[in-house]
């Protein structure tokens, strides 16, 4: 009732209908939800196959077939979640706003709100701490020979080989290089919160948005922080396409503040 309360124009959301249900968080991120679930229980399955091989001394081909498999899901898994970080924040500030315990659904939403808003906190934090602690070995090894400072780098690499998608793509020449994926996260979750929060006044939102974009372009310009030249290139086309978008966003929104059309605009 309260949306269609204030949108009266607009149908009520076919998923919020057939539920009768407010915006909830799990409404919103429960298919991502359930593919994180789907990851973890592959990771779960292939640590637990590690433990029983590590015990069947006559298949020692199958151990690093295993050990490999659950590097890959768990890294997967941290991947997916980094991707959807921004989707997180977006549904957590619906669920915030509309905020009911009116039965146990809207519990179980709200606990699973908190819970992801958490992981995600501890995943940033953990990225930067792992970056930091590479970034400390390195600069430990620093007038030591090549060849011991990359064995060094080589061994911290293995230990956090389950985690190698948060620091191991990136040039490592600084922390600031290293942790592009912090920065890119950041700006995803932030990008959400302006659209999410801001939206009643959108020439500000836009405003931001192209800052932030426009920061986030310096950033790989100045620092090329991705190794892969073709992902670089990637990443660089992704973020010029976003900044063009949010350039005309601005102007619609410009446009639509003073009751103007667009080529009014151009012609005066």
């Amino acid at each position: 009732e309260a949306m269609q309360d204030a949108f009266p124009d607009y149908p009520l959301p076919y998923v919020f209908e057939k539920y009768e249900l407010p915006s909830s968080f799990m409404l919103n991120e429960g298919d991502d939800i359930l593919e994180l679930l789907s990851c973890l229980a592959f990771f779960f399955l292939t640590w637990v196959m590690q433990k029983i091989i590590f015990y069947l001394r006559n298949i020692p081909m199958a151990r690093p077939v295993i050990v490999k498999a659950r590097f890959f899901f768990q890294n997967y898994l941290v991947s997916k979640f980094y991707e959807i970080l921004g989707d997180i924040a977006f549904a957590s500030v619906l669920q915030f706003s509309r905020l009911t315990f009116e039965n146990k659904y809207a519990w179980i939403s709200f606990f699973a709100c908190v819970g992801c808003m958490a992981l995600g906190l501890a995943l940033l934090i953990g990225n930067m701490w792992i970056v930091y602690q590479y970034q400390k070995k390195k600069k430990s090894h620093a007038n030591a020979e090549e060849e011991t400072k990359k064995k060094a780098l080589e061994k911290f690499s293995e230990k956090f080989e389950g985690v190698e998608v948060l620091f191991n793509d990136f040039d490592d020449r600084s922390f600031l290089h290293q942790a592009a994926l912090v920065f890119f996260a950041g700006r995803n979750i932030v990008f959400c919160l302006i659209i999410a929060l801001l939206y009643e006044r959108p020439v500000f939102q836009a405003a931001i948005l192209l800052i932030l974009d426009s920061c986030l372009v310096a950033y790989y310009l100045f620092k090329r922080s991705i190794k892969s030249k073709l992902d670089y290139a990637e990443q660089l086309s992704y973020e010029l396409i976003l900044l063009i978008v949010n350039v005309c966003f601005l102007i619609v929104a410009i446009a639509d503040s003073i009751d103007a059309s667009t080529p009014q605009l151009v012609k005066n």
